[in-house]
């Protein structure tokens, strides 16, 4: 079964915004009225990954593509700080002041530490199975300089054949849906650079999930918190869930039934309806769903 993406019926723009340190991140918006939506995706997406999202609101949404994807320049370190500092540094570039947030997987650790840094303008936070809240096997071999220099090569060759790509994809992240063909073609095109991003990403999550866990302090954000989670997700378990609740009280817990890591493109209705109720800024629209 392949995603496909319906067409949003609004415009798409993309800024390269230049960094304090001369580095640049390039933010995909769609206009609107109202307060902003921020939107933060996961390890190997894209700001323009949220398109269908984007579609079920007039409010203004801004998708980073976060360092080392998309056209985004890489990190300047691997830890969940340094990401968030440079999507803040965008956002006051862009002079957008008090927003919703979203983040998916890596981003929602990022959206984390982001609500952290500028509590007073987040006005509430929606979190999607995010990293930092326990160990992730998979990126324990960051840590081992050959493992990861094997995990660029293999993440490369799957990456530049496409055929491969919707296997992985299918069976480790999206419960049996493939990617749409233009991320597939967009992990081809960049292959090499996506990669030595997701290398920087892993060694993020990696790091997050040991000596920077968010689970290790309290977490400072007193704004309204939702979690999302997909009973089926492989990549980061369910279990982590409680951590998050542990570290932030307030946050309420929606699990997906039957869906994996990537509720985007596995069920894109309920997760509008997730992120209308969390955000409290959508205006769903029909979606085609897949069935649990």
């Amino acid at each position: 079964m392949s995603a496909t993406r319906q067409p949003t019926g609004r415009k798409q723009t993309q800024k390269l915004v230049v960094l304090p340190d001369g580095r640049a991140l390039n933010v995909v918006m769609w206009a609107g009225k109202g307060v902003p939506l921020v939107l933060l995706h996961g390890l190997l997406d894209r700001g323009s990954g949220w398109e269908q999202i984007a579609a079920s609101t007039t409010r203004p949404v801004i998708a980073p593509d976060l360092p080392g994807f998309g056209e985004s320049d890489m990190p300047c370190s691997d830890h969940l700080d340094a990401y968030a500092a440079d999507v803040l540094a965008a956002l006051d570039a862009l002079k957008v002041k008090k927003f919703s947030l979203v983040g998916h997987s890596l981003g929602g650790a990022v959206a984390t530490v982001l609500a952290e840094a500028c509590a007073t303008r987040v006005l509430s936070l929606a979190l999607m199975a995010p990293v930092g809240f326990g160990r992730i096997l998979p990126s324990e071999a960051a840590r081992i300089p050959f493992a990861a220099r094997l995990f660029r090569e293999v993440l490369h060759a799957a990456m530049t054949r496409p055929t491969m790509t919707k296997l992985v994809y299918s069976t480790l992240i999206a419960r049996g849906v493939h990617p749409d063909e233009t991320l597939t073609r967009a992990l081809a095109e960049h292959a090499v650079r996506w990669a030595e991003g997701a290398e920087h990403g892993v060694r993020a999550i990696q790091a997050a999930g040991n000596a920077d866990a968010l689970t290790r302090r309290t977490l400072s954000y007193k704004g309204p918190v939702s979690v999302l989670w997909g009973s089926r997700d492989l990549l980061v378990p369910l279990a982590h869930a409680k951590a998050v609740q542990r570290a932030l009280p307030q946050a309420t817990l929606t699990v997906m039934s039957g869906v994996g890591h990537h509720p985007q493109i596995e069920d894109a209705g309920q997760l509008v309806s997730f992120i209308s109720s969390a955000c409290n800024v959508l205006k769903p629209r029909a979606f085609r769903t897949r069935p649990a």
